[in-house]
C-alpha cells in the first residue's frame, strides 16, 4: 500500500484544475455548436459513470464560457465552431476560476463530513445569480454533484431553472441522472459522457501515475472500466494487489486463509488505509455484480487475474443465484457499515464479510 498523495499532487488532476480533456469530443462539440447557435441553454446535465471527466468537462465549460467563448484552437464568433472548449492555463479566466477568485463564477458541492450539499449554500448561489455580470457577459454555476442536493436545495435549483436568469449557465454534474427530480431533468440540455477507451486510459495513467508499470496499468483499466478516477485511485491504494488478496480468499471460502484474511484486515483497518478499505470495499462489489450478472447470462467476464477463475467456480459452487444475491446484500452491508462515525471496528467488518461466505459454503457440505 503507497503512501497517500499530498494535497497538491492530488490538486494536480483535480476538475477544477486539469486543462486537459480526453475522449468527450462530441460533448465539445455539442456546446460549441449551441453557443454559435446564439440559442445557448441556461441549464446543462453532464451525466455518466463517475471518474470519466464529467466534472472536468463541466469547469472546461465554464471557464470557456466565461472567456467569452474563445478558443485558442479553430473557430470563433465569425467563424467554425471550435474543435474544442480548450483554454490555456495561463489565461486570467483559467487561473480565477482555480482560485475561487472569478467574479461571475460559483461552485457547489458537499462539504467534507456532510451527508448532502448544504441548502444555506444553494440559497448563497441564488442569491449570486440575480447580480449583474462583472466581468464577463454571463455567470456561471457548477454543481459537482447535483446528486448530493438534498430535497429542499433540488427545489430550489428547480426554481430558478424554471425561471432562469438571462446569460445565466448551470452545469450539473450526475452520476445518477435517474435520481433527480424529473423537473430538473426536463429543464437541463443533456450531455451523456461514455467510458473512456482502453488507449485513453493507458495514455491517462501515464501520464498521472508514471510510477505504475505497463502490465499492471493494463490491469488498472480492466479495472477501472473505462473509468480514468477509478483507476487512479486503485493506483494509489494498492488495487492490484488488494484485488490479487480478495480473490484468493474466495478461491478457498470454505477454508480461508486465516493469516491472510486477519493481516488484511489488520492493514485496512488504520486510519491511514482509509483510501484503500474504500477500493478494496468497492472492487469487492465490483465483483460480485460481475459474478452475478454471469450467472445470469450464462457468460464469465474476462478475468483480470488468473486467481479469479477459481474465486468465479467457487462463487458458482455456492449455491446460485439466490446465495449470490443474498451474499452480495450481507457483504456490502457489512463493509458499508463503516460509513457510521460510530463504527470504527473496520477489522471485524472485513473479517465478518469473508465468515459469511465461508458458511455458505459450510451449508452446500
Amino acid at each position: 500500500m503507497k503512501k497517500p498523495l499530498d494535497e497538491d499532487e492530488i490538486d494536480s488532476y483535480a476538475p477544477r484544475r486539469n486543462p486537459d480533456l480526453f475522449g468527450h469530443q462530441e460533448a465539445e462539440t455539442t456546446v460549441a455548436t449551441a453557443w454559435e447557435s446564439g440559442r445557448f441553454p441556461h441549464a446543462w446535465l453532464v451525466c455518466g459513470p463517475q471518474g470519466i471527466g464529467k466534472a472536468t468537462l463541466a469547469y472546461r465549460m465554464t471557464r470557456w464560457v466565461l472567456a467569452g467563448g474563445v478558443s485558442d484552437q479553430g473557430g470563433g464568433m465569425f467563424g467554425d465552431a471550435p474543435r474544442s472548449l480548450y483554454l490555456p492555463p495561463e489565461a486570467g479566466t483559467f487561473r480565477r476560476v482555480i482560485s475561487g477568485g472569478h467574479p461571475d463564477f460559483r461552485a457547489l458541492s458537499r462539504p467534507e463530513g456532510k451527508a448532502s450539499i448544504p441548502v444555506d449554500d444553494v440559497r448563497t448561489i441564488l442569491n449570486f445569480i440575480h447580480q449583474t455580470p462583472a466581468e464577463s457577459a454571463w455567470k456561471a454555476i457548477v454543481v459537482d454533484s447535483a446528486d448530493e442536493l438534498n430535497t429542499s436545495g433540488a427545489n430550489a435549483i428547480l426554481k430558478v431553472l424554471e425561471e432562469p436568469p438571462p446569460h445565466t449557465m448551470f452545469v450539473l454534474v450526475s452520476h445518477a441522472p435517474g435520481r433527480l427530480l424529473p423537473t430538473i431533468r426536463s429543464r437541463c440540455r443533456k450531455l451523456v459522457l461514455s467510458p473512456l477507451s482502453d488507449d485513453i486510459m493507458l495514455k491517462l495513467l501515464a501520464q498521472h501515475a508514471p510510477e505504475v508499470s505497463e502490465t499492471d496499468a493494463r490491469l488498472l483499466v480492466q479495472l477501472g472500466e473505462g473509468s480514468i478516477g477509478t483507476a487512479l485511485d486503485y493506483a494509489q491504494a494498492g488495487g492490484i494487489d488488494l484485488y490479487r488478496a480478495a480473490m484468493v480468499l474466495l478461491s478457498n471460502p470454505a477454508q480461508p486463509d486465516a493469516k491472510q484474511l486477519y493481516g488484511l484486515a489488520d492493514m485496512l483497518s488504520v486510519k491511514s488505509a482509509e483510501q484503500s478499505y474504500n477500493a478494496f470495499r468497492t472492487m469487492l462489489d465490483w465483483w460480485m455484480k460481475r459474478a452475478i450478472r454471469a450467472q445470469v447470462t450464462g457468460e464469465r467476464p474476462p478475468v483480470v487475474l488468473k486467481e479469479e477463475e477459481k474465486a468465479l467456480d467457487r462463487w458458482d459452487a455456492l449455491g446460485g443465484l439466490e446465495t449470490s444475491m443474498q451474499l452480495w446484500e450481507k457483504l456490502t452491508g457489512l463493509l458499508a457499515q463503516s460509513d457510521n462515525p460510530a463504527n470504527l471496528d473496520k477489522r471485524q467488518l472485513i473479517v465478518s464479510a469473508f465468515l459469511e461466505v465461508q458458511k455458505a459454503a459450510a451449508q452446500r457440505h
